[in-house]
C-alpha cells in the first residue's frame, strides 16, 4: 500500500536563486540548494516528515513577462531523509519510491 503524499514544498529564499537569460532574452532563474529546501509531509497513521537532499530546480518563463513560466523540479528519490534510516528504507523501497529504479 502506497502513502499518499499530500505536500511537496519547495521553498526558495532570494539568496538562493541565480538568474540568467535564455537565447532568445526569456530569463531563466536556476533555484540553488543553499537557503532552500524540498520537503514532504504525509498524513496517515503515523505523519511522516521529511526533506529530499538532492535535486535541481529552475524556473523558465515563457516570456519577458515573469508572470508567466514553468518549474521544473527533479528530485532523486533515494535522497529522501527523515531522520530515520528504517523510515528511509522503506520510503525507498518498492512499495513507496522504489528508488533503485528511480533513473
Amino acid at each position: 500500500m502506497r502513502l499518499a503524499v499530500l505536500c511537496f514544498l519547495a521553498s526558495a529564499v532570494l539568496p538562493s536563486v541565480s538568474r540568467a537569460q535564455a537565447p532568445d532574452g526569456v530569463p531563466v532563474i536556476k533555484i540553488t540548494k543553499e537557503g532552500s529546501s524540498i520537503k514532504f509531509h504525509v498524513k496517515a497513521s503515523v505523519a511522516i516528515d521529511g526533506t529530499f537532499d538532492k535535486w535541481d530546480a529552475t524556473a523558465t518563463m515563457t516570456s519577458p513577462d515573469v508572470e508567466t513560466g514553468v518549474l521544473d523540479i527533479k528530485i532523486q528519490a533515494a535522497s529522501v531523509n527523515t531522520g530515520s534510516g528504517m523510515k528511509d528504507g522503506k520510503l525507498k523501497g518498492k512499495n513507496f519510491f522504489d528508488a533503485e529504479h528511480d533513473r
